[in-house]
């Protein structure tokens, strides 16, 4: 049984609100991921049109957290068990530091992100914090 730690991660910093859609990584995986029958040409096409800039609420086990490089932080969030690194990255702004110093590798969070690219089979989902419904 997994232990949950929620903290949803959502920050206002967009001038608009990004309406949330109602999909779950799962579900995602599933149409973009290495089993799915599209090319990697009509994934593309898919995402940019129906996900990116879309905000999403997941729930994984963090397992990255660090500063960047332009003095944010990005965390990297596990959904499948067989995943080597982590299936989603989330960037943050440096302000979230006091909140995001409180979590710990190996625990479940929910959080909510504004869907930025798609990259690959290989390579993780990644999204930022953004002002979303």
């Amino acid at each position: 049984m997994k232990s949950c730690c929620c903290l949803v991660i959502c920050l206002m910093v967009c001038a608009l609100p990004i309406k949330a859609i109602s999909i779950s990584f799962e579900e995602v995986d599933r149409r973009f991921g290495i089993n799915s029958d599209l090319t990697d040409l009509q994934k593309k096409s898919e995402w940019k049109k129906n996900y990116k800039g879309k905000c999403v609420k997941w729930l994984g086990q963090l397992v990255y957290l660090d500063e960047d490089w332009f003095g944010g932080f990005n965390l990297g969030f596990k959904h499948k068990r067989d995943t080597f690194t982590y299936d989603v990255l989330v960037s943050t702004p440096s302000s979230y530091e006091e909140k995001l110093i409180t979590m710990k590798n190996g625990n479940w969070y929910s959080y909510t992100i504004k869907l930025d690219d798609y990259a690959g089979v290989i390579m993780p989902i990644t999204g930022h914090i953004g002002k979303c419904d």
